[in-house]
C-alpha cells in the first residue's frame, strides 16, 4: 500500500487493497469479487466510514448457511443458469427446477461451510498507512487550526 497525503486517500487505499486480497483469495471463477465496490465518507471531525456494497449472497458466501431450512429453490436456478448448469435433455434427466430443489434440499440437510475470505482480506491488511495518514492530519490541524 502506498502512503498516501490525506486520510481519505489513505483509507481508500486500504479498502482497494482489501479487494485485492479478497481476489487472491476467492477461487478464480468466482465472480463475486468483481460485484463489490466499496465508498468511504467522512463522518465527524478526523472519522471515516468505508461501506462495501455487496451482492445479496455475499452473506452466505462469506459465513455459509447452517443446516435445517432449504434456501430459495428460485434462487439456485438462477445460480443455475448464470453458471450454465443445465441437466442433460434426457428423458431420465430432471428438469432445471428438480435439478434446483435437489440442490436447495441437500443445502438445507446439510449446509454450506463458511469461507471467511473477506474476513482474512481485512486481517491481511495493515492499517498502518491509514493510521499514519490520520496521524499527520491531526498534527496539520493542531499546527494550522484555521484550514
Amino acid at each position: 500500500m502506498e502512503i498516501s497525503n490525506t486520510p481519505i486517500e489513505a483509507i481508500e487505499a486500504y479498502a482497494a487493497e482489501i479487494l485485492d486480497r479478497y481476489r487472491d483469495l476467492t477461487p478464480h471463477d468466482w465472480e463475486l469479487p468483481d460485484k463489490i465496490t466499496f465508498t468511504v465518507k467522512p463522518t465527524e471531525d478526523l472519522s471515516y466510514q468505508i461501506t462495501f456494497n455487496v451482492p445479496e449472497y455475499f452473506y452466505y458466501a462469506e459465513h455459509g448457511r447452517s443446516p435445517g431450512r432449504m434456501p430459495p429453490v428460485a434462487a439456485i436456478e438462477k445460480w443455475m443458469l448464470v453458471k450454465s448448469i443445465v441437466p442433460q435433455l434426457e428423458s431420465t434427466a430432471p428438469s432445471l427446477k428438480q435439478a434446483a430443489y435437489c440442490i436447495a434440499r441437500h443445502i438445507g440437510e446439510v449446509g454450506i461451510k463458511p469461507t471467511n475470505y473477506f474476513q482474512s482480506a481485512v486481517n491481511q491488511v495493515s492499517t498502518k498507512d491509514v493510521a499514519q495518514s490520520i496521524a499527520f492530519e491531526i498534527i496539520n490541524r493542531l499546527k494550522n487550526p484555521t484550514e
